[in-house]
């Protein structure tokens, strides 16, 4: 007798991850709208966010966003020439510190106060960033 569960089926003994719906609006920076810029140092333009200069960020809010619930953060650093820049999700650290030229993710359970959706650069930053998505973990 020869047992064969599971071939051709697809089954893996791998938990299957399930992400809601993408709650960041204009992540691909298209166009220079939809985020809110804290201080005069982030430009968008051309399909990118870049930072230069001035402690700050740009953010979203959104209700979609929930405290305790755990969320995928990704984001894309094109270049980074100097400083990091870090993601907040309703003012929890998100552990993303860019530092060089990489693709970027990091899941994070939101916390209760601050921003709902913030990318943030340090004063010595400067850096280029794409595709940002924030999306729930279910």
């Amino acid at each position: 007798m020869s047992l064969s569960l599971g071939i051709g089926l697809g089954l893996t003994s791998q938990p299957r991850i399930v992400l809601g719906p993408e709650l960041v609006t204009n992540g691909g920076f298209d166009t220079d709208t939809d985020w809110t810029k804290s201080v005069a140092g982030w430009t968008i333009s051309g399909g990118l966010a870049r930072k230069v200069g001035w402690d700050g960020s740009i953010y979203q809010n959104t209700a979609s966003v929930i405290t305790g619930r755990t969320y995928r953060v990704a984001i894309t650093a094109v270049s980074v020439a100097s400083g990091g820049c870090g993601i907040f999700i309703l003012g929890t650290w998100t552990g993303v510190e860019m530092l060089t030229p990489d693709e970027y993710s990091h899941d994070v359970v939101a916390g209760a106060g601050g921003r709902s959706i913030e990318l943030y650069g340090n004063g010595s930053s400067d850096g280029t960033f794409d595709n940002f998505s924030v999306r729930e973990l279910l």
